[in-house]
């Protein structure tokens, strides 16, 4: 099941009180998305969800349970008060949110038991009670707190440990699948540029195909690529700050340059990707910037590769403005009918409110298979 659709299914599970184990290959995004549902419906519901993260991979028993402390009671013996020292259990991280709170001081809330599945056995078994009945010994949460744990699969090389067959018959599973579709409303949610996006589009056997390689080495995942993608944009940023002339498109308009953060690449999502996404990355140079097209969208060049004018579509949808949609949108009707449904269904996926701007309204009234496409 793809992340989105899983979306759809999540409460169900919530809804019957059943603990969900996603499993998945390296850096589909499971944690995130966790997070994310937290805040979606967050805003779906009016009231905040709480958020809790433990990560059970570098757990002990210990971490689970609390720590154990003296304390000092009153009792009643033989109708004479008297102190004594007894134990008890501090409260353990997990039963606090990620910024502090008791889960079960909200309304509703979400625990996230991530990387669980590399957790050792005997923190497994201490943890059993919890993903089965929300307690351990005297720490129970409540009924509106969720269980959500997250792992990878036995052969993914990522220390997975092993189940028990109690607890496995207690629980439900889910096989998550890396996907696209998933990854691209992430993304633009996240404001990835479009160069980036793109990339992943055309390669999705470099990002999503959810094998682990043979041999050991940065390979390419969904995490590893934004990872990679944050560190071109991160490295374009410091040269900036430090006032470092520096070759534009992120330094791939220098061949020097460009070779250098392609090196970084390699240490990131491996060989094989790296040199697809330079190569990517190198075709920016051959689309018109932006503003160049608002400023002339008739007369600007228009690249003549077709992943080039992918790319520039998909850029003009990004950064469109309701008060540039005309000289835009007179550009985009210089490329084939197929680019139009691109740009108008990007463009309103990105900002619904683009859809009723008079110049795109009449862009999709005029053409029968936009209609379609927006519907």
């Amino acid at each position: 099941m793809y992340l989105s659709q899983l979306r759809k299914e999540i409460e169900t599970y919530f809804d019957i009180g059943l603990t969900l184990e996603l499993q998945s290959p390296p850096g589909v995004g499971k944690s995130d998305w966790v997070e994310n549902l937290a805040k979606e419906l967050s805003e779906r519901d009016g009231f905040e969800w709480g958020y809790g993260r433990a990560f059970l991979g570098t757990y002990t028993p210990i971490d689970l349970m609390g720590y154990m402390i003296p304390v000092k009671k009153k009792v009643m013996v033989e109708g004479v008060e008297m102190e004594i020292m007894v134990s008890e259990y501090t409260l353990p991280p997990w039963f606090f949110s990620v910024d502090g709170r008791p889960l079960n001081s909200f309304k509703k809330a979400i625990l996230l038991m991530d990387e669980y599945g590399q957790g050792e056995p005997d923190v497994k078994k201490t943890a059993a009670d919890l993903r089965l009945h929300k307690r351990i010994g005297p720490h129970q949460l409540a009924d509106s707190v969720n269980i959500i744990c997250a792992s990878n699969r036995a052969k993914d090389r990522s220390g997975v440990t092993k189940s028990f067959d109690f607890e496995i018959n207690r629980v439900a599973y889910l096989n998550v699948d890396p996907d696209f579709g998933s990854w691209e409303t992430w993304a633009s949610k996240q404001r990835i540029e479009p160069i980036f996006i793109l990339f992943a589009r055309k390669y999705p056997n470099l990002i999503f195909n959810g094998e682990v390689p043979k041999d050991q080495g940065p390979f390419c995942t969904p995490r590893s690529y934004v990872a990679a993608v944050k560190m071109i944009r991160g490295r374009a940023e410091m040269m900036k700050r430090l006032g470092i002339a520096s070759a534009g498109n992120y330094g791939f308009a220098d061949q020097n340059e460009g070779a250098v953060v392609q090196e970084q690449l390699n240490g990131i999502i491996g060989e094989a990707a790296s040199v697809q996404m330079a190569g990517w990355m190198r075709m920016r140079l051959e689309t018109p910037d932006y503003a160049d097209i608002v400023a002339d969208p008739k007369g600007v060049d228009m690249p003549s590769k077709p992943d080039a004018k992918m790319l520039v579509c998909y850029e003009c949808a990004y950064h469109v403005t309701a008060e540039q949609m005309a000289p835009v949108i007179k550009f985009i009707k210089r490329m084939p009918p197929e680019f139009h449904v691109t740009f108008a269904k990007t463009a309103v996926k990105r900002d619904h409110r683009l859809l009723v701007q008079a110049d795109m309204h009449q862009f999709i009234k005029d053409n029968t298979a936009l209609l379609n496409a927006i519907g």
